[in-house]
């Protein structure tokens, strides 16, 4: 009998024993856990460029191509001038800047807000004529300059010229009357768009845009003689300030 209380002793204890033991806390099983990549979006920053020759779309595109480059949009498509919306990299914004200036294919380069676009409108709209002077092989003049409705002239120095850089000045209104007069007389409507001599490298190119059309010279022995005196009234002008030589 007293073996048996003493064993049903035992066994109550074991049991409670059992009860009372903690419960084992495990580490989380990491094992699934998977490395998560973190992706960095890029912030972009829009651009406007107008092409320095409209006829030049496809160049200008390339280029922007193969620089890896957003081409948006087309915002503004006439004959006589070509404005594109690109993105560049927010970061990077200022090198792609000058990347875009260096190239040579483009006219101007602004960041785009609600202006821009209002602002390059306003200006074919108050341009008489703009002129462009493109490079050559030598130490041609380059340039390009606005004469504007009102007799204001906008003056873009690049190379070879007397002044570089940014200039304005106001003609007399006999200078404006006379240059509108000679613009007059010429047929520019009806002229050819283009009066370049492939044959022969390294000539210098003028492009004279007038009434929404563009047209790109680079020998003058075949351009109609009255275009070649409308032309000049616009060089005397930018000699006579001296700005060019």
């Amino acid at each position: 009998m007293r073996i048996l209380l003493c064993f049903f002793f035992f066994l109550m204890f074991s049991c409670n024993t059992k009860t009372q033991k903690k419960e084992e806390i495990l580490p989380p099983d990491n094992s699934e856990l998977k490395d998560v990549e973190v992706v960095k979006k890029t912030a972009y920053q829009e651009v406007i460029v107008v092409l320095k020759n409209a006829n030049n779309l496809e160049n200008a595109k390339a280029f922007i191509s193969s620089k890896n480059l957003n081409w948006e949009e087309l915002v503004i498509n006439t004959q006589s001038l070509k404005a594109v919306l690109l993105k560049v990299p927010l970061e990077k914004r200022y090198y792609w800047i000058d990347t875009l200036n260096a190239s040579g294919l483009f006219y101007s380069i602004d960041f785009n807000d609600k202006k821009t676009i209002k602002q390059l409108k306003k200006e074919i709209e108050n341009t008489f004529v703009k002129l462009i002077k493109t490079p050559c092989n030598g130490d041609c003049p380059v340039y390009d300059v606005l004469f504007l409705n009102d007799g204001k002239v906008l003056f873009n120095g690049i190379a070879n010229v007397l002044f570089e850089g940014k200039k304005e000045l106001t003609l007399t209104e006999k200078e404006l009357e006379k240059i509108k007069y000679l613009f007059k007389q010429t047929i520019f409507k009806d002229y050819k768009t283009s009066y370049l001599d492939k044959t022969i490298k390294g000539l210098p190119g003028v492009i004279i845009t007038h009434k929404n059309k563009q047209v790109e010279i680079n020998l003058w022995k075949n351009v109609p003689i009255r275009l070649a005196i409308a032309h000049e009234s616009l060089e005397d002008v930018l000699l006579k300030n001296n700005l060019i030589e």
